[in-house]
């Protein structure tokens, strides 16, 4: 929908152009799911068919969570620190939910402690769920080279993040 209605902006102006979409490397399955390969070839198809000149970009495919962090290290890394991420976050973020999950692994990555800016600074129990989760999952895919849904730099820096705990 919201493709579909900044497309339909752009036409009703006279304008072409790109949307972007700022999912990184490991967001994007093949198959399956709003961001995955398929979705986006199929939705760029819809809407060349429909007479729309835009085109769906990516340009954070090939970019990991932790490529931004070593991005950033390098400039002002307190601006990437302050990003939200958290789907429920007011002030602080939540520290539980799966996007802080994720930003906590990227950080811990780069040895870079992130915990006192999320609500809920016990990282083990808060995040238990995800990390029984994606220990198995991700076991499992490195076990049987299955690379369709998380990719190997992913699942490295996630395995590394947690053994860090």
């Amino acid at each position: 929908a919201v493709i579909y209605t900044l497309a339909t902006i752009m036409k009703e102006r006279g304008q072409w152009g790109e949307i972007w979409f700022g999912n990184l490397a490991g967001e994007s399955p093949t198959m399956g799911g709003d961001k995955s390969r398929r979705f986006f070839n199929d939705t760029q198809h819809l809407l060349s068919l429909r007479g729309y000149d835009v085109r769906i970009m990516n340009p954070l495919i090939g970019v990991d969570k932790p490529d931004e962090v070593a991005y950033w290290q390098s400039r002002d890394i307190q601006k990437l620190i302050d990003t939200k991420s958290c789907f429920s976050a007011e002030e602080r973020q939540c520290g539980e939910c799966q996007t802080c999950f994720r930003k906590w692994v990227a950080f811990k990555t780069h040895g870079i402690e992130i915990r006192d800016t999320f609500a809920n600074q016990d990282i083990k129990e808060n995040f238990k769920e995800y990390i029984e989760k994606y220990t198995d999952k991700m076991n499992r895919a490195l076990e049987s080279s299955d690379f369709s849904h998380y990719s190997p730099s992913r699942i490295q820096s996630t395995l590394d993040a947690i053994t860090k705990l």
